[in-house]
């Protein structure tokens, strides 16, 4: 499990390295943010589904913590 968990953080980081508008500082920036959609989406330059997919857990997760799979 720790293994595969590993692996997935590789891939997705792979995955963002070239084509990602945000950094993962700045998805976690998001995801506690208290600001709304529309005021996110224009203070990072993304649209704003990006920025509810972020708060929701559905993108940009943290491989990293023992409960992102929660």
């Amino acid at each position: 499990n720790r293994r595969r968990l590993a692996r997935a953080s590789k891939l997705a980081a792979y995955a963002r390295a070239n084509r990602a508008k945000l950094t993962i500082e700045q998805a976690r920036e998001i995801r506690v943010s208290s600001e709304t959609g529309p005021v996110l989406s224009a203070k990072y330059g993304v649209n704003k589904a990006l920025i509810n997919r972020i708060k929701r857990g559905e993108t940009w997760r943290e491989y990293s913590t023992p409960f992102s799979g929660l």
